[in-house]
């Protein structure tokens, strides 16, 4: 599996970041990958959660090249790094966001030791699944990530 990050949301205090992008499997299937790290007590990080999906139609692949040509492979990862505000003592804490989970979905999550960043996860009867994620960023709750597998 080769894995690429689009974008990473981490929150103040560096102790819990969740990461999206692409990725592509041995058979060249591509889809959509988000993952949860918590930092260790050592500094490293553990990843905590783990969701992928296809893409539904996958696209068409790309063709090969001729034999003999030369070629330049350009790699392009312009991933996104954003940290969530980091609040001061006395600063307002905005209200945090709830969750509406209707039964019999499993679910789960959790948030930074700072309170700047909540992640949660759903798996409907359906065969449904979805992870969030809500940031504090400009003094409010933001939700930059809502995906559907």
């Amino acid at each position: 599996m080769t894995w690429s990050p689009r974008a990473v949301w981490m929150s103040c205090d560096g102790g819990l970041a969740v990461g999206q992008g692409r990725l592509r499997d041995p058979q060249g299937l591509v889809g959509t990958y988000v993952t949860v790290w918590q930092r260790q007590s050592d500094g490293s990080y553990k990843w905590v959660h783990d969701a992928a999906g296809y893409d539904d139609p996958q696209p068409a692949p790309e063709p090969e090249p001729e034999e003999g040509a030369n070629i330049i492979v350009v790699e392009n990862n312009d991933a996104q790094g954003f940290v969530a505000d980091c609040l001061r003592p006395g600063d307002p804490k905005p209200q945090a966001p709830g969750y509406t989970i209707n039964p019999p979905a499993r679910s789960g999550g959790g948030r930074s030791a700072d309170r700047t960043l909540i992640w949660g996860w759903i798996h409907g009867s359906d065969g449904s699944r979805e992870l969030s994620v809500d940031f504090l960023e400009d003094g409010s709750w933001q939700r930059p990530l809502d995906q559907r597998f």
